[in-house]
């Protein structure tokens, strides 16, 4: 992973970030989710993400690699939930 120099905070603290690592701000931009949901996903492990403090870092080739995946299932991801509770009762 290449790390590329930064100086995009708001206090203007330059910084090093590795190359393809946003925020979840700059996530939630780039990908359509809303930030809170890109976090949610980085938490459970879902993308790789890392928290530094109160900001979340994520990988956006992870992100947009989750998102490739769930558009290509389209409403069948949500079918094999409903299967399931079905063979549960």
């Amino acid at each position: 992973m290449t790390m590329i120099y930064r100086d995009d905070r708001a206090d203007h603290t330059p910084h090093l970030v590795p190359s393809g690592v946003v925020t979840a701000d700059q996530a939630a931009e780039k990908s359509g989710y809303t930030p809170t949901y890109v976090r949610r996903l980085a938490a459970r492990g879902t993308i790789k993400g890392a928290r530094f403090g109160y900001q979340w870092m994520i990988d956006l080739e992870s992100l947009m690699a989750y998102k490739a995946r769930t558009e290509a299932e389209g409403s069948a991801k949500h079918a094999r939930r409903y299967d399931d509770a079905e063979t549960d009762a």
